[in-house]
C-alpha cells in the first residue's frame, strides 16, 4: 500500500485512497511520494491532496451549472417525492451548492410546471414536498439526453478520442 510521503507524513486512510494516490501520481506532478505498489517515487500536486484531505462539503470540485442542477433536482424527484433539504443533501454530494441557489431553481421548476409542491407537517414543522410532473418527466428525458452527449464529448477530449 502507499503510505509513504517524503516529508514523513502518512495520509493513508484506506486501501481506496493508497490505489488514488498511485493513479493520481502517475498523471501529475509536484510532490515526491513513494509508492510500494510499484516501487516507484510518485508525485502528486499539493492542491489535489489538500482538496481531498480539507474539503468538508462531500462535492466535487468541478463546477456545476444551474441546469445541470435541474436536472439532478429532476432527477432526484423522479425516483420519489422530497423537500427541500432532503433534495439539497443529495445534490451536495456532488456540489457546493447553497440553499440560496437551490431554492429560486426549485421555485423556477415549479413555475415551469415540471413540479408540484405541498405542504405536510413534520415533528411539528411544515416542510413544503415536490413532486415531478408530467412535464417534468419530459424536461427530464431531455436534459438527460444533452448531458450524455456533453459527457461523451468531454470523456473523448479527457481519453484523447476526440480533437478539434
Amino acid at each position: 500500500m502507499c503510505t509513504e510521503w517524503n516529508r514523513g507524513v502518512n495520509f493513508m486512510k484506506s486501501q481506496e485512497i493508497s490505489w488514488l494516490f498511485c493513479f493520481l501520481a502517475n498523471y501529475v506532478g509536484a510532490y515526491s511520494y513513494h509508492c510500494s505498489q510499484s516501487g516507484r517515487r510518485m508525485v502528486i500536486y499539493r492542491k489535489i491532496i489538500y482538496k481531498i484531505f480539507t474539503y468538508k462539503g462531500g462535492g466535487m470540485y468541478y463546477p456545476i451549472s444551474a441546469l445541470l442542477i435541474e436536472c439532478l433536482i429532476l432527477s432526484v424527484l423522479d425516483g420519489k417525492e422530497s423537500y427541500g433539504y432532503e433534495i439539497s443533501q443529495t445534490i451536495k454530494m456532488v456540489s457546493q451548492i447553497k440553499e440560496s441557489t437551490l431554492y429560486p431553481i426549485l421555485r423556477k421548476l415549479e413555475n415551469n410546471g415540471y413540479v408540484t409542491t405541498y405542504i405536510r407537517e413534520y415533528q411539528g414543522r411544515k416542510r413544503k414536498y415536490y413532486i415531478i410532473t408530467g412535464k417534468g418527466r419530459e424536461q427530464l428525458a431531455f436534459l438527460k439526453e444533452e448531458w450524455q452527449s456533453y459527457r461523451d464529448m468531454i470523456d473523448g477530449i479527457i481519453e484523447g478520442r476526440i480533437r478539434n
